[in-house]
C-alpha cells in the first residue's frame, strides 16, 4: 500500500487553516460554537503559516492597516476614558481582522474542495429551511424534548413564540432556534449562493439557483422576519443588475413579482408588514433611537466602549420597561457602532466597508453591502454572533472570487505573503 508523504510545516498549516474555515462556513448556520471553533482553528492555521514565513505577518498588516486601525480605535479608544470592553464586544470586534485570515484559507482549498462546501452550504440551508417548516407548522417535538440538550446553551424555547394573530403558526428559527439569526444567516447564504450561481456550470446553477429559491423562501413564509425579507430581496436586485445590467431587468421583475405574490398570500405576514409602520409593531424602535442618538451625544468622541452600550445605561422616566430590558442595541447598526466607538469608530467602520467593495470588485461586494444596509436599518445584525462570522466569511468568499485555487500539493510550501493579503483579487 503506497503512503503519502508527510506534509511540511507549511502544507500543515495550510490544511488546518482549509479544515477551520470549512467548519467556520457550515458551522454559522448550526451554532454559535462550532463556528466559534471553526474560525480559531482557521486563525490558529494562519498564524502558523504567516509566522514561519519571513515578512509574511508584516505584509498582510501593512495591506490590511486600514482594517486594524477600526480594530485598534474601536477596542482601545474608549479605554483612555477608563471604559472597558466586554467579552462579548471585543469578539465580535475581533470577527473583522478574521476577513484576511478567510481569504488566506479559502486560497488553501482546491477547486474540488471548495465546490464540496458551496454544496455543503447549499444542503444545510435546505435542511434548516424544512426544519424552520416544521417548527412553524407546529410539527414539531415540546419544548421538554430539548431538556437532555440544556448544555448547547441553544434557545430552544424561540420556536415555540406564535405568529401574532393565528393559534397553530409558530414563528420558526431552523437550526439556529432563533428566527432572527435564522432569517439573517440563512438571507446571508442565499446572496453568497446566488452570486456563484451567476458563474457556474450550467449542472450546478440549477442546483445554486434552487437553493437560492427555497432559501429565500424559507426565510419569507417561516420566519416572519420582516427586515430580512426586504433585505434579501434588494440584495438580490442589486446582485442581478450589477453582474448583468440590463439584461437583469426581466430577471428582476420576476423577483419582485414573486415576492409580491408570497406577501399577498400570507395574511399573517401582510399583518407583519403593516404593524411595521406602528410604535408598537416596530418593537419601540424610535425610543430605541432616540436613547442610542443620547449615547452618542454623550461619549461622541471616545465612544462607551464596545459591548457597553446598553438602553438602561440611559434611559429617563419617560423610558418603558421593554426597552429597558433591551441587552443593548438601538436597533440602527451604524448609531450602535458610533454610540459604543465614537463617530471616528463609525468613520473609520464606513471606510472599511469602502476598502473592501473597492478590492473585491465582485457583484457578490455589492450585494453584501446592499443586504448589510437594508438589515442595519432595523437591526443590529453584528450583534448576533453567527451573522457576524457568516459576514466575515461572506467577505472572503467576496475578495477570494476570481482567484485560482490552490495547488498545494503542487507547489509547496504555502506563499502566506501573497494569500495573506499582498496580492488579493483585483490588485
Amino acid at each position: 500500500m503506497k503512503t503519502e508523504a508527510p506534509l511540511t510545516v507549511s502544507s500543515r498549516w495550510a490544511a488546518v487553516g482549509a479544515a477551520g474555515f470549512c467548519i467556520w462556513a457550515v458551522g454559522v448556520q448550526l451554532s454559535e460554537g462550532l463556528a466559534t471553533v471553526g474560525l480559531v482553528v482557521t486563525w490558529l492555521g494562519w498564524l502558523g503559516a504567516v509566522l514561519s514565513t519571513p515578512g509574511a505577518l508584516k505584509a498582510s498588516l501593512r495591506q490590511w492597516w486600514l482594517l486594524w486601525v477600526y480594530v485598534a480605535w474601536a477596542l482601545w479608544a474608549p479605554l483612555l476614558a477608563a471604559r472597558l470592553p466586554t467579552g462579548a464586544g471585543a469578539a465580535r470586534l475581533f470577527d473583522w481582522s478574521a476577513i484576511p485570515v478567510g481569504v488566506w484559507a479559502l486560497s488553501m482549498l482546491s477547486g474540488a474542495r471548495r465546490r464540496q462546501l458551496v454544496a455543503a452550504s447549499a444542503v444545510v440551508l435546505l435542511i434548516s429551511g424544512a426544519v424552520a417548516g416544521l417548527q412553524h407548522c407546529g410539527a414539531w417535538p415540546p419544548l421538554e424534548a430539548f431538556h437532555p440538550l440544556r448544555w448547547t446553551q441553544l434557545p430552544f424555547d424561540r420556536v415555540y413564540e406564535r405568529v401574532p394573530g393565528t393559534e397553530d403558526r409558530f414563528m420558526g428559527g431552523g437550526l439556529l432556534f432563533h428566527r432572527l439569526k435564522f432569517a439573517h444567516v440563512s438571507g446571508l447564504l442565499v446572496i453568497v449562493l446566488g452570486a456563484l450561481a451567476l458563474t457556474s456550470r450550467p449542472r450546478a446553477k440549477v442546483f445554486l439557483w434552487l437553493a437560492v429559491a427555497l432559501g429565500a423562501t424559507a426565510v419569507g413564509v417561516f420566519s416572519y422576519a420582516r427586515a430580512a425579507m426586504a433585505a434579501m430581496t434588494f440584495a438580490l436586485v442589486v446582485l442581478v443588475l450589477v453582474a448583468w445590467g440590463r439584461r437583469g431587468f426581466a430577471a428582476v421583475g420576476a423577483l419582485c413579482l414573486a415576492v409580491g405574490v408570497l406577501a399577498l398570500s400570507q395574511p399573517a405576514l401582510r399583518s407583519r408588514f403593516s404593524q411595521a409602520l406602528t410604535h408598537e409593531g416596530s418593537g419601540e424602535r424610535t425610543e430605541h433611537w432616540r436613547l442610542g442618538w443620547r449615547a452618542v451625544k454623550t461619549h461622541w468622541l471616545l465612544g462607551m466602549g464596545v459591548g457597553q452600550y446598553t438602553p438602561a445605561k440611559l434611559a429617563d422616566a419617560h423610558t418603558s420597561d421593554l426597552v429597558k430590558e433591551n441587552p443593548g442595541k438601538s436597533h440602527l447598526q451604524l448609531l450602535s457602532i458610533a454610540a459604543e466607538s465614537g463617530v471616528i469608530g463609525v468613520g473609520l467602520f464606513v471606510a472599511v466597508w469602502g476598502l473592501l467593495v473597492r478590492r473585491a470588485r465582485h457583484p457578490l461586494a455589492y450585494g453584501l453591502t446592499a443586504y448589510f444596509a437594508v438589515l442595519s436599518l432595523g437591526h443590529d445584525p453584528l450583534y448576533q454572533a453567527p451573522f457576524s462570522m457568516g459576514l466575515m466569511a461572506a467577505w472572503a468568499v467576496a475578495l477570494s472570487l476570481g482567484t485560482r485555487p490552490s495547488k498545494q500539493a503542487e507547489h509547496p510550501p504555502v506563499d502566506v505573503a501573497r494569500h495573506s493579503g499582498a496580492a488579493l483579487p483585483g490588485k
